[in-house]
């Protein structure tokens, strides 16, 4: 997939994003199409019903990564896009610094050059707390030089419209 990255200054820089999830055909996509990856994001940490951090990380995927000089920010996703899961972690401070924290280990462990925050379906109620929490995991990855993006899906259906 290719997307766009947008600096500071709004200048547009583009940006071959590849999203991998665990499956044979976007393995040999992956290997076939390495020379034209910028950035790899694998679908590798959940955030569980009771707001820990699940990971299934491929071990010969980082290895494959490192080989060919790939940066990794994996996608973290409430478990099954559910709402209950945001409102868990954005409602409970000392749960959202021990994920904060757990990504920051993490990233440090396996060299990642950050994370993609896939958070989806957030309860309208709680926006703002989870502004908030996306500024603290903001704040914590930049201070340890670490990529954060958001994926920010469109409204699917009228009976969900945009603010």
């Amino acid at each position: 997939m290719v997307g766009s990255v947008f600096s500071a200054s709004g200048r547009e820089h583009p940006l071959a994003n590849f999203y991998y999830l665990d499956d044979p055909d976007a393995e040999q996509s992956l290997r076939r199409n390495s020379s034209q990856i910028d950035l790899l994001s694998p679908a590798w940490f959940t955030v569980g019903t009771d707001g820990r951090l699940r990971t299934d990380m491929d071990g010969d995927v980082l290895k494959w990564a490192a080989e060919k000089k790939v940066p990794l920010a994996p996608l973290v996703a409430n478990k099954d896009f559910r709402p209950d899961v945001v409102r868990k972690v954005v409602d409970d401070e000392a749960l959202q610094k021990t994920l904060i924290s757990k990504l920051l280990e993490l990233s440090a462990t396996y060299h990642l050059a950050g994370i993609q925050l896939d958070i989806e379906e957030v309860p309208r109620d709680e926006r703002d707390r989870f502004t908030r929490f996306v500024q603290n995991l903001s704040l914590a990855f930049r201070a340890q030089h670490l990529q954060l993006s958001l994926a920010a899906p469109p409204p699917l259906a009228p009976a969900w419209p945009p603010i």
